[in-house]
């Protein structure tokens, strides 16, 4: 006997086949949604930081024409890309030299300077890098964190000295800080020297330029280290802890100078450059340097070309 097909279940079964071909809707607009709000929030961050940055350059242009690298006038945008004089390794001396026979010329006006940010502490001047810029000191080691050398609220904030050294750069260990710039600006080319080690070859030296003293310091380390290191925290100052800190930092660089480029027997002055590194802000990149020449500061607004005197011979 034949059996007759049931109408419903054929319906139910085609309805059931019908859901489960068809994607719920809902389901779809809220994921369009959300990607859509992502890619805003996205597109927001990016402008931000755009705006950020633009606003950062703009604060600095108050002080382009009382700094730059060269004789004639200027700004430090053009001495950043390297269209003037940079100071190569020829102009400061060979390496079997170990010291500087020439600084270079950068053009400062001091006093302007001070009259922009009475906590004007010097020029930072990285020819490798074409990095130029004043540095301030304050009373604490966050001010300078979101404001500018010239005054104004930005998140780029300054290159600063940090408070708990002496203002004129005579400890044994001073510590300068800046921000690690995604444009490359303030401490944002810092880590090239990490990434290039030949460019500290070509030129291992960077310069501060105070209203006493022009100082030139050599580059001896290039590495990475915790936030929370004691070179943050200890203060050195016994000749017992810098060669501790000399030799802890040397094991850990990226870069070594040639044997008997640096004389650390006589503990000259180190500075280190110091900027967040990786994300998270869990390192930092530091770059160090140990003077190696200094001369009195001119009293115009020219500096450079003078010969400097070797302190590790004195």
């Amino acid at each position: 006997m034949e059996m007759k097909k049931n109408p419903r279940n054929q319906n139910d079964r085609t309805e059931n086949q019908n859901n489960n071909k068809t994607p719920h809707r809902p389901v779809l607009v809220l994921l369009f949604a959300a990607v859509l709000v992502i890619a805003a929030y996205s597109g927001y961050r990016v402008l931000a930081q755009l705006a950020t940055e633009r606003a950062g350059k703009s604060a600095y242009a108050s002080v382009d024409a009382y700094l730059y690298v060269g004789e004639e006038g200027g700004q430090n945008s053009e001495a950043r890309t390297g269209t003037e004089d940079s100071g190569s390794a020829e102009d400061i001396g060979t390496e079997s030299e170990k010291t500087t026979d020439t600084f270079p010329t950068v053009t400062i006006d001091y006093n302007a300077l001070q009259e922009i940010n009475p906590d004007f502490a010097a020029v930072l001047y990285v020819p490798a890098l074409d990095l130029l810029y004043p540095a301030a000191y304050s009373s604490d080691n966050t001010e300078y964190l979101t404001r500018t050398f010239a005054g104004t609220q930005n998140p780029c904030g300054s290159i600063f000295v940090d408070c708990n050294a002496s203002r004129d750069f005579t400890d044994l260990h001073t510590l300068i800080f800046g921000h690690n710039m995604k444009n490359g600006t303030m401490f944002g080319s810092l880590k090239k020297f990490y990434q290039d080690p030949d460019l500290v070859k070509e030129n291992p030296y960077f310069y501060l330029y105070t209203q006493k003293d022009v100082l030139c310091y050599r580059i001896f380390a290039d590495l990475t280290l915790p936030v929370d290191d004691p070179i943050y925290t200890s203060a050195i100052d016994s000749e017992e802890d810098y060669d501790a800190l000399v030799q802890r930092l040397q094991s850990a660089s990226s870069y070594a100078p040639e044997e008997g480029a640096v004389d650390f027997t006589t503990h000259p002055d180190l500075v280190t450059l110091s900027t967040c590194y990786g994300t998270g802000h869990t390192d930092n990149f530091v770059t160090c340097g140990v003077l190696v020449g200094e001369k009195a500061a001119d009293t115009g607004k020219e500096e450079g070309e003078n010969p400097g005197e070797n302190k590790q011979s004195e």
